[in-house]
């Protein structure tokens, strides 16, 4: 759906970069065999969560900037 209505190159990545760990943050919660390590998040969630915010600002920055 994404990369039929794309609009620019590089909106497919940064969305994938946000749906991807995202979906993962979630899935996290129903799996109970890791511990928590920072913030009472799990290793992965802690990635996760760094991914989407980088994600999140790279298709924010390829969404606002102009065409050349």
């Amino acid at each position: 759906i994404i990369w039929t209505h794309r609009k620019r190159d590089g909106v497919v990545l940064g969305a994938l970069g946000v749906l991807y760990p995202l979906s993962r943050f979630l899935m996290e919660f129903i799996r109970g065999d890791n511990p928590a390590v920072f913030l009472g998040m799990t290793a992965s969630q802690t990635v996760s969560v760094a991914v989407i915010i980088i994600s999140a600002i790279f298709l924010l920055r390829i969404l606002t900037t102009k065409e050349r």
